[in-house]
């Protein structure tokens, strides 16, 4: 876990290319718990635990009136940015390539291009099981504890 003061051993402002988009989640926003648990769930491909954390950060974007629209045009605005920034890399038009991924340097991206974790749903990644598709968080939750 990092912190401005502590940076942790995945800090992404180190890592950052100069011109990379990032977004950054701040603790005090009540949506980052589950949004964190949920990208964690989703590139373990813990797709329970994915699905508990997508109701819990359903849950706690209900606590609080409408969110500033300029804040969510500006997060939205990021995406793409992201988007297209991902869109050159992958074209080696921005002068970088994940060559190691293609080279098979990471474990898991064996198709060009691609991290472990951006794969669609396969039949190494299966859907969410029928029996926990519309399980109660809390059921799922209690039963995983």
């Amino acid at each position: 876990m990092g912190s401005k003061n502590n940076p942790g051993e995945f800090d992404c402002y180190a890592a950052a290319d100069p011109d990379e988009p990032l977004f950054t989640v701040l603790a005090r926003c009540r949506l980052s718990p589950p949004l964190v648990r949920l990208y964690a769930a989703v590139r373990g491909r813990d797709l329970v635990g994915a699905h508990v954390a997508f109701n819990d950060l359903l849950a706690a974007s209900m606590t609080k009136g409408p969110a500033d629209t300029a804040k969510l045009a500006e997060a939205r605005g990021c995406a793409a940015e992201m988007e297209s920034w991902r869109e050159d890399l992958d074209q080696g038009s921005n002068g970088r390539s994940f060559d190691g991924f293609r080279a098979g340097a990471v474990p898991g991206a064996d198709r060009a291009g691609e991290a472990p974790g951006d794969r669609a749903p396969g039949p190494a990644s299966p859907a969410v099981p029928p029996a926990f598709a519309h399980a109660d968080p809390a059921v799922l939750r209690r039963a995983f504890e």
